[in-house]
């Protein structure tokens, strides 16, 4: 229902995705979806969107750290939540 670019070379056009275990290889049971970037400042992360603009973002954005973001009608980021890679200490960077 959709087709691929230069940008996106797998466009699924779809009420929903299935990624399912493999039981017939067999497989291990695991169902993993891995997400690698090339370096420490890349990300790697799920966006969602609305009319294709931002809303919300988690995953490693622009850093190790895994972060949740939320982004305002301007379509700027800002992090919700981010949990140190180091320590797993979460913080609220945005919170009064």
């Amino acid at each position: 229902n959709a087709s691929p670019d230069s940008t996106n070379k797998l466009t699924v056009k779809s009420d929903a995705v299935l990624v399912s275990h493999d039981d017939v290889t067999p497989g291990s049971g695991d169902a993993r979806l891995v997400i690698n970037k090339s370096a420490s400042a890349q990300t790697a992360s799920l966006v969602f969107q609305t009319a294709f603009s931002g809303k919300a973002e988690f995953g490693l954005t622009g850093s190790d750290n895994f972060a949740i973001k939320v982004a305002d009608d301007s379509g700027v980021f800002r992090d919700a939540i981010v949990i140190d890679r180091q320590t797993g200490a979460v913080s609220l960077p945005n919170t009064p």
